[in-house]
């Protein structure tokens, strides 16, 4: 079941969200997953509320994520963005941005700031 705790509890998640987090999680206990480098997430206006509830295996793994910024999820995605200890990329321009571009742009990179280089 996903995380029922913090940030997460304030979502109204779909319950085919929720069923897509619950078999990742499977997928990666099950293929003993030992490395997560990139993640995309394309799930029309969910994705921030998807990176809270993959919450365990980000801090673990501290993937590069590929995300849809809907600006509606302007503030929980600034708090991922603070609390992970990620910037973010404009997508079309690779340019780096300390949480959020000053300008909507439809797909981010986010990045770990130790990866920065």
């Amino acid at each position: 079941m996903a995380s029922t705790t913090g940030i997460a509890a304030r979502f109204r998640i779909p319950k085919i969200i929720k069923n897509f987090v619950n078999d990742f999680k499977l997928w990666q206990s099950e293929f003993w997953c030992t490395n997560l480098s990139f993640l995309k997430s394309d799930t029309e206006g969910f994705d921030v509320q998807i990176l809270f509830f993959l919450e365990k295996q980000i801090d673990k793994f501290r993937p590069v994520i590929h995300i849809e910024w809907f600006p509606t999820t302007e503030k929980e995605l600034v708090k991922f963005l603070t609390d992970k200890n990620y910037f973010s990329v404009d997508y079309f321009t690779f340019k780096k941005f300390d949480l959020l571009p000053n300008y909507w742009v439809q797909d981010l990179f986010l990045v770990p700031r130790e990866k920065s280089q």
